[in-house]
């Protein structure tokens, strides 16, 4: 855990400190074409084209204001081969883009939902195949949830614990256009926090008074907690304060010799 010693820093000294914490995925699938160009991925159309006269929009009836994208992929999973046929983009609750391929190739070179299926997972007894969804959020806001080549995402660095949302009540496919379903989730981007400057003034009597400034993001508030010796066992609590803008201000007075602080995010 990152601290900072009030003794050690120079009046009007500026320190950065990264706190928090970070969603952090892993390749999920390897690259099929090695020579392909790896493809910017800001959108469900850019892993699954959508199959003209062989597709249905989908709508969702309800989910969570998130205001940053979030994309789901929905994947046919057959002999343990992952093929997206669908998905769905959301933006402040709202589907701004969201449709299923319908199984128009049965052979197996064509990959979708046939007329009576529902997109919910593990929804298809009887068939070969179970379905299973990846879904990422732009956390960052930069309008890009990760690159990929062909199906092949292989940077997920965005994607959302599976834990943390639930797709449920698809309307069979086919059974109407638009398609509804519910989509809910929980997520939150990842609190993080920066120690974003630190001055530190002698008054009188041997008394000091350290101010700091902390800049937090997407969190709405934060603790600081202190040692007087990083030996003791325990972090006092200074309290906990509410985000103030870009940068709140922290002021503690004490007349000891030395003390150690550390700003924590839920």
């Amino acid at each position: 855990m990152n601290f900072f010693h009030h003794n050690l820093i120079p009046r009007g000294s500026i320190r950065k400190i990264a706190l928090g914490t970070a969603i952090v995925g892993s390749a999920l699938f390897g690259i099929k074409e090695a020579n392909a160009t790896p493809v910017t991925w800001s959108s469900i159309s850019d892993i699954v084209p959508q199959t003209v006269g062989e597709s249905i929009n989908y709508n969702s009836s309800s989910s969570s204001s998130l205001p940053n994208k979030l994309t789901a992929i929905c994947y046919v999973i057959e002999g343990g081969i992952w093929h997206a046929i669908g998905g769905f983009d959301l933006q402040n609750g709202v589907v701004t883009n969201g449709y299923y391929n319908k199984d128009w190739n049965v052979s197996g070179n064509g990959y979708g939902l046939n007329t009576g299926d529902t997109a919910n997972t593990g929804t298809n007894p009887g068939n070969s195949y179970s379905i299973g969804y990846k879904v990422f959020y732009d956390y960052n806001g930069n309008n890009i949830l990760g690159t990929h080549v062909g199906e092949d995402i292989y940077d997920g660095s965005e994607q959302v614990d599976p834990s943390k949302y639930q797709i449920t009540g698809f309307s069979p496919y086919g059974s109407q256009n638009p398609g509804v379903f519910t989509f809910t989730t929980t997520i939150l981007a990842p609190s993080t926090s920066a120690l974003a400057a630190l001055n530190m003034a002698s008054l009188g009597g041997g008394t000091n008074q350290v101010t700091f400034s902390v800049a937090v993001s997407n969190a709405v508030t934060f603790s600081v907690t202190y040692k007087n010796s990083l030996t003791n066992a325990t972090w006092e609590s200074l309290g906990t304060y509410s985000k103030t803008g870009a940068v709140t201000v922290v002021t503690d007075t004490n007349n000891v010799p030395q003390r150690f602080y550390r700003v924590v995010t839920p």
